[in-house]
């Protein structure tokens, strides 16, 4: 996480010309904001470096490397698409997918489906049409398969290793808001808020929020769309707090920054 906080602030530098920045938080436990950028005429403003990461999203990721294939007793490859990054249970807390649970369940419904010559199943289609001969799938199993996410076709490929593969991701629509709404959940927290209130005095204090594919609001995808062309329009500008004047959104490259009332502006390679 330090070497992203200093590409962060080095590519702030580079956009603002300031001279350099200078590190502040030196752990031990004293929060602090990460960088004050130094400028010619001697005046500092705050830097503080954040992600868009999703804790549950990053323990999906790494319980899933190399983990994606599972032996079964069948004839065929299974691919199994559209499995989430998280689940929300009925208490609406959100975890991190659970692999050992989707195993438990998919080895013996796909085993059976092999068994009897089925190449596909459809979880959608059980939701109004439970007791259709064609839809082998009991019904209590629906909710289980729903909570997870699968809801696509699970297609079979004969000429591959027989074994089931689990594809895991994010998914749904997104739009240039979502990379609005990324930077204003990082602004709205408390601790972000309080690195910069520490420099009332300064004439600016910024939020880098960099933007991960750890995140099932698409914001990453969104921002390169914006960056290429592929989405016509810039974000929204963004509601900051008092103590935040400047919010950066970027990858380790690139990316775009804005000074509320101002209009959204470029920074990086290939603007």
């Amino acid at each position: 996480m330090r070497e992203i906080e200093r590409q962060a602030a080095n590519l702030v530098v580079a956009e603002l010309g300031a001279l350099r920045w200078k590190l502040r938080d030196m752990g031990g436990g004293i929060q602090m904001r990460d960088f004050d950028l130094i400028f010619e005429d001697g005046h500092e403003e705050p830097l503080e470096v954040t992600t868009s990461a999703d804790p549950n999203v990053m323990n999906t990721m790494n319980r899933m490397e190399g983990n994606n294939r599972i032996k079964a007793d069948v004839r065929r490859t299974w691919m199994v698409s559209s499995m989430r990054y998280t689940s929300t249970d009925t208490a609406g807390k959100k975890t991190a997918f659970d692999r050992r649970r989707a195993v438990e369940l998919l080895v013996p419904l796909i085993e059976q489906l092999d068994r009897e010559g089925y190449e596909r199943f459809d979880t959608t289609a059980l939701a109004y049409s439970f007791g259709n001969p064609h839809q082998p799938v009991a019904r209590e199993l629906f909710e289980s398969f729903r909570i997870f996410g699968c809801n696509s076709y699970v297609p079979s490929a004969p000429e591959n290793e027989p074994a089931i593969w689990l594809h895991v991701g994010g998914g749904g629509s997104y739009g240039a808001d979502s990379v609005t709404a990324a930077v204003e959940k990082a602004a709205a927290d408390e601790g972000n808020q309080k690195k910069l209130a520490a420099c009332a005095k300064a004439p600016r204090g910024h939020l880098f929020v960099v933007l991960t594919l750890a995140s099932e609001e698409l914001e990453y995808v969104a921002l390169l769309g914006v960056l290429d062309g592929s989405i016509e329009q810039m974000p929204p500008v963004p509601t900051l707090p008092a103590s935040i004047t400047t919010v950066w959104a970027g990858t380790m490259e690139r990316g775009i920054y804005v000074t509320p009332p101002g209009e959204w502006q470029r920074f990086g390679v290939d603007r």
